[in-house]
């Protein structure tokens, strides 16, 4: 058996050397009320307010298919849901864009529900870089994607937090880019056709707080494709 599954994946990697392409399908779950079109990258919805905008990734993907060609031809598929995200508590990326200054945003005050359980924020990543960034060409780049409305990760503090206690007070001192963390919830990752929402109550301006209605999150379907080499 062993010696089969060898030949197959020499033989896959022969085919892509002349050129192939793969397909993944995913099910996610996204804000309800988030702004998107045809255009919209999946997971890159956003909710826009005056003062600032956000985006939020629940980190609980599930690949459901994948598939293998060699121009039109298939030459290996998948059919087996595989959880994208093995952590052991829930995570979403919380992105800002602040489109004012002296926003400030405490990641202690968002509250997850579950059902009828509330959970709090037991720690938080980041801040997080879209890609590596090795010089000031990367920076221009992200700014260029940026201006045209991706949402583009960026920090020179990136990766100082690691499982931070959410009692924090973040500066969003960047105007107009985005800043990027992961919230770490105290509870499993929940399947995407799971209802869950979160209240953030944490975003602030000169000591006042905005009130930000509840996020609803609802399942949805989205696919992917890469090309090799």
């Amino acid at each position: 058996m062993i010696h089969h599954r060898k030949i197959i994946l020499f033989s896959s990697l022969l085919i892509c050397l002349s050129g192939c392409g793969f397909n993944f399908d995913y099910l996610g779950s996204r804000p309800v009320n988030a702004e998107r079109g045809f255009w919209t990258i999946p997971h890159e919805e956003k909710i826009h307010f005056p003062d600032f905008s956000i985006n939020l990734w629940p980190q609980n993907d599930i690949k459901t298919f994948e598939m293998g060609y060699f121009i039109i031809i298939p030459f290996y598929f998948k059919t087996e849901d595989t959880p994208v995200y093995n952590d052991a508590r829930f995570k979403i990326r919380f992105a800002i864009q602040p489109h004012k200054n002296d926003l400030t945003f405490n990641p202690s005050q968002i509250t997850l529900q579950v059902g009828d359980k509330q959970i709090p924020v037991i720690g938080i990543d980041g801040p997080l870089n879209t890609y590596p960034v090795r010089g000031e060409d990367d920076i221009r780049v992200i700014e260029a994607w940026t201006k045209r409305g991706s949402i583009m990760c960026y920090s020179e503090n990136a990766g100082s937090f690691r499982n931070h206690s959410p009692q924090i007070l973040i500066n969003l001192s960047n105007l107009d880019k985005w800043h990027c963390y992961e919230i770490i919830f105290d509870t499993e990752i929940p399947p995407p056709d799971q209802d869950f929402s979160i209240t953030i109550r944490g975003v602030s301006r000169n000591g006042a707080s905005y009130e930000i209605p509840t996020v609803l999150f609802e399942k949805f379907k989205w696919g992917r494709a890469d090309s090799a080499p």
